[in-house]
């Protein structure tokens, strides 16, 4: 950590995100998809639609965290951040940030970091390890200025949608490499 970052409990920068759906006022439950928040596919029922009156409203830029079962490895699948607002079970943690001079996107890569070094592992309790927002406010993150949390998402950013153009084409060929096969077999 440079040292003219600022290292401060998780607690300063995030407040555990509590409203409730009680009235129904979303009715577009969410769940994790592979280190995603996406909605979930199907119809509901009376049941259902009671079970999401328990749910945790949430809105873009909360962070997510899927903090059960940390004996088992989801590879960087427990942290993700909300693109569109919806609710989500309550069984996870919904960070919502206290300051303004606080970028989500930045700590949705420090905590997905974190995640994908097995540093949450470490941070649960129980038999079956599961992490908390009690226990989660008070680990130590890194605050650089905001500039410099907007810089570093941004190259992030960047590095991700060429990865993901150049896997893209790797698949594209992949594809047309099984073909030829295909048609030189026959």
């Amino acid at each position: 950590i440079p040292q003219h970052w600022n290292v401060v409990r998780l607690g300063r920068l995030f407040r555990e995100n509590r409203s409730t759906n009680s009235d129904l006022s979303s009715l577009a439950p969410m769940k994790f998809g592979f280190g995603k928040i996406v909605k979930k596919s199907f119809t509901p029922d009376e049941q259902s639609r009671e079970e999401w009156r328990r749910y945790v409203l949430i809105e873009p830029k909360d962070i997510m965290v899927n903090g059960l079962n940390l004996n088992y490895d989801f590879v960087t699948q427990r942290i993700a951040m909300v693109e569109k607002g919806g609710c989500m079970t309550p069984a996870y943690i919904s960070l919502r940030r206290r300051r303004e001079d606080i970028m989500p996107k930045f700590y949705n890569y420090t905590l997905k970091s974190l995640d994908s070094q097995k540093v949450l592992n470490g941070w649960g309790t129980g038999i079956r390890l599961t992490l908390n927002y009690s226990e989660l406010k008070k680990k130590e993150l890194p605050q650089p200025s905001i500039e410099e949390q907007r810089a570093i998402a941004e190259h992030l950013d960047d590095f991700i949608a060429k990865s993901d153009e150049l896997k893209q084409k790797i698949q594209t060929q992949i594809a047309l490499l099984r073909e030829r096969r295909t048609s030189l077999i026959s």
